[in-house]
């Protein structure tokens, strides 16, 4: 019977997490789950902000770092002969930042953000392709416990989708999807100026083909505070 060998081993067990990571988000990136989801968190975020209560916590304003690591998208494929379809792309890492104002239990933000997509475990037949998502969104975030915070908000989302020829290298398709949608999520704090944000980003409305879409991200944010106000 062939053995595998120690490397053979450890590159096998690599594809198996990285298969089950993309097999868990595009579940969860699935309309009919997150539809539940949606109307679970907005019944949430609706309760803690009529029940919020005044505090007093410094008011403050600054830049947000956003560096959102696992990131999956469901958008619309098309083709090369005008057909189409929908799927799911899953990338690593990104880039955003927003400007804030926080007051009290709330922080109101406005802010980019793109959550790279440019790698697909599975590309479709004929040459490689490349999903780009721009967001453009504005956002408060409630604080509803001691370290956790609950995201609500509006976004403007730019998809766009490109499929690539060997030769001569030049994009066969090349189309751009506008969307609005809106923009939910949970925020863990463990420190005073860095969090873990989880955001669900479905699109409610599209400029272009209609089907849906979503950006459903995993990150990392850092508030650094440029002007201060003690309560008094």
């Amino acid at each position: 019977m062939m053995q595998l060998l120690p490397g053979h081993y450890k590159r096998k067990t690599g594809i198996c997490i990285i298969c089950r990571f993309t097999a868990t988000f595009n579940f969860l990136n699935k309309p009919h789950f997150m539809r539940n989801l949606l109307f679970l968190f907005l019944s949430l975020f609706s309760f803690s902000m009529i029940n919020a209560q005044t505090n007093t916590e410094n008011t403050c304003a600054g830049v947000t770092i956003n560096l959102p690591l696992i990131n999956n998208a469901g958008f619309y494929r098309y083709n090369t002969d005008g057909t189409g379809a929908n799927d799911n792309q899953t990338g690593y890492f990104g880039s955003g930042f927003s400007f804030y104002f926080k007051n009290g239990s709330n922080k109101f933000s406005l802010g980019y953000e793109n959550p790279s997509l440019n790698k697909s475990l599975f590309p479709p037949k004929g040459g490689n392709h490349n999903l780009s998502v721009n967001i453009f969104e504005a956002t408060v975030t409630h604080k509803v416990f001691s370290g956790i915070a609950l995201i609500g908000g509006i976004n403007y989302s730019n998809y766009r989708y490109r499929l690539f020829t060997d030769i001569p290298t030049f994009p066969k398709v090349d189309k751009k999807d506008e969307t609005l949608g809106i923009t939910t999520g949970v925020e863990f704090v463990p420190a005073k100026s860095l969090s873990v944000a989880v955001t669900y980003r479905p699109s409610i409305f599209s400029f272009d083909k209609k089907t849906y879409r979503a950006v459903f991200s995993v990150g990392l944010r850092y508030d650094i505070n440029f002007w201060n106000k003690k309560s008094r």
